[in-house]
This record gives structure tokens, sequence and C-alpha cells, in this order.
């Protein structure tokens, strides 16, 4: 039997010793309780596998008495799964149709508020930006919130220095007007230049004690399916009300706005890229 069979089997055993993972996180005032069990059993096995772990009594005791492993398994929770301009269509709408009739909207010199919520390594943030100094005219301002619960995603957003890799798929264009080409350790790189990466301001934070500023638009794209029902629905509910009156919410092309409740608070104004829009009470 290998070793990932070993761990998984270990944690079928002790699926109810999930909750002393989740009394060990609250008694260091962090809530894990509202994700998908699947989810958890998922992250704690990576974690397992990384520490060459098999017994999940050990595990246990490792993340008693060690507060790194226990951030490890925390920040874990947050998915890396992003890129520059991720799901073409739905930047191609922002670009054509939203972000526009945002800024129609808006006074002059007045401020566009965006947030990026689960912004990961800050491609998300970084995209939109690079949108907007592309739209706005020059009296008005931009400012993007983006939160991530992994402090190093958030510290290597901040640096804004990306491998060349993760540049492939950009035009050149794109690349020589926002980036400025670096060699770090030997390595290529392409670096956010100042007057985009000054218009995004990254914090550690979960979504839920967000303070609950009032945005033209948010972005909560892949992050909803690993929560419960019950959680989502609090997570909307909180970005209903992050919302200014007729503000976009876009969320990840796999999920869903879930009960009556919810379908109400919202209309879709482009489906399949799943971008809607608040409805005012």
């Amino acid at each position: 039997m290998s070793k990932e069979d070993l761990i998984k089997n270990k944690l079928i055993e002790n699926v109810d010793s999930l909750l002393l993972v989740e009394r060990i996180f609250q008694n260091n005032c962090l809530d894990i309780t509202k994700y998908k069990l699947q989810f958890l059993k998922r992250r704690i096995e990576r974690r397992m596998h990384i520490r060459d772990i098999c017994d999940f009594g050990e595990y246990l005791d490792l993340l008693e008495n060690d507060p790194s492993e226990l951030t490890c398994l925390f920040e874990s929770l947050s998915i890396h799964v992003t890129s520059f301009f991720r799901d073409a269509s739905v930047f191609n709408t922002l670009r054509t149709l939203i972000l526009p009739e945002i800024l129609s909207n808006l006074e002059n010199k007045q401020m566009i508020n965006v947030w990026s919520v689960g912004c990961a390594s800050g491609e998300e943030p970084y995209s939109i930006a690079i949108l907007l100094k592309d739209l706005l005219s020059k009296n008005m301002r931009i400012h993007i919130r983006a939160t991530d619960l992994n402090k190093k995603d958030i510290d290597f957003a901040q640096d804004g220095k990306y491998p060349d890799k993760l540049l492939e798929h950009l035009s050149s264009d794109v690349k020589k007007k926002y980036f400025k080409k670096i060699e770090e350790h030997g390595d290529l790189k392409y670096e956010i230049i100042p007057d985009v990466k000054k218009l995004v301001h990254f914090e550690s934070s979960d979504v839920l004690s967000s303070p609950k500023n009032k945005y033209d638009l948010i972005l909560c794209r892949n992050m909803l399916i690993y929560y419960e029902n019950e959680a989502q629905e609090i997570i909307l509910k909180k970005l209903y009300n992050c919302l200014k009156d007729n503000g976009y919410l876009i969320i990840g092309s796999d999920e869903l706005l879930m009960g009556r409740k919810i379908e109400n608070m919202f209309h879709p104004v482009m489906p399949k890229e799943k971008i809607f829009q608040k409805n005012n009470s």
C-alpha cells in the first residue's frame, strides 16, 4: 500500500477526529468549521504527506505542539488556482461591458472600488488594474482591495514579480506596457510596473471577517465551492451588503447562487460568465 493510500485510510478511520482539528483551530482563534469536510480531509492529507506522517493521531499532536504547522494547514485552505486574465470571456466582458458601465455612472474624480476575494498570488487584481488603466480617464481614481488567507501568497503578490512562464499567454504589447523585465537569481522575471502596483492594496484576511466597505465590483471566483452551503449563504449575503447599489458580483464558473433569498439578491447579467448585478432592496 502506498503512503498516500495509507494516509487516506487513516483519515477515513478517524473522520470523527476531524472535530479535534476544528477544536485546535478554535483554541487558536481560527475558524475552519464552515469548510466542506472532504475539502478539509484533502488539505490534511496533503500536509501529512508533506510532513511524512501516516498516523492521524501523530498529526494531531503536531498541530497541538507546533504553531508553524497549524499556520501551514490554515494557509493551505487558500487554493492557488489563478493566472493573468484567467477565463478570457470574463475579462472580455469586463473590458467591453461591465467596467465601461461602472465608469459611466461615476461622477468626475469619483473613485472606483473593486474587491478581489481570494486573490492568491495577485494575478486577478493586477489584471483588473491593467484593464482599468486602459479604460480610465485621468480624473478618476482606482482602489482595488485584494485579500487572501495565505500570508505567503499575499507577500508574493505585493512583491509583484512573476516568472516568465506565468506570462507566456500574454501579448508582447501587454508585457511591454505593464511589466518590467528583470533577472533575479539568474531567472527571467517580469515585475508589475509601479503605476499598476500602487492601485492594488493587498491584505491577509478572511472574507467573513472583512469590513463592510462599499464596492462597485467584487470578484469571488472559485472560492465558494470549498464552503458548506450555510457558509456560502453567509458569504454571499456579506458580499451583497458590501456592494454599492447596482454593483456587480462575479463568481466562479462552477459555482451557483443557491437558495431563493440569495437568488433574489442578484440578477444575472451574463449567466455564462457568472456575472451578476445587485438587486436594490
